[in-house]
């Protein structure tokens, strides 16, 4: 386990960047097995929920999806979303915050579950 204000040095970014606490604890908890990478990855789903629920609402009024649907729309996208943050967790560069990078993929999922709504029910 790292504590506050330690890089693992698996996560150390060349000679001057390494990742911030935060970040850090993020990929080892997203790199480990069982209850912790469980436990880290019910967190990544809780978060990128509430990113893409209120992605989700934000685009609603010209949208003309409300309810259940945009809901279900929120829950595909922070799901999506979990499965390739997780996939790509050993990609993450440090350029930002974790939550901040992986936010940036439940956004990515909202907009496509939208795009992919309208090509199948055309208003």
């Amino acid at each position: 386990m790292v504590f506050a204000g330690q890089a693992a040095p698996d996560c150390s970014l060349g000679d001057r960047k390494t990742l911030d606490a935060e970040s850090v604890a993020w990929v080892e908890g997203l790199r480990s097995v069982g209850p912790v990478r469980d436990a880290t990855t019910v967190r990544l789903y809780e978060l990128l929920l509430r990113v893409a629920r209120s992605e989700a609402r934000r685009r609603s009024p010209q949208l003309g999806i409300v309810g259940p649907e945009l809901d279900d729309l929120a829950c595909q996208a922070a799901a999506d979303a979990v499965v390739l943050v997780v996939a790509k967790a050993g990609d993450f560069r440090g350029d930002s915050k974790f939550t901040t990078w992986a936010c940036k993929f439940a956004i990515f999922e909202v907009s496509a579950k939208i795009g992919r709504h309208f090509w199948r029910h055309p208003t």
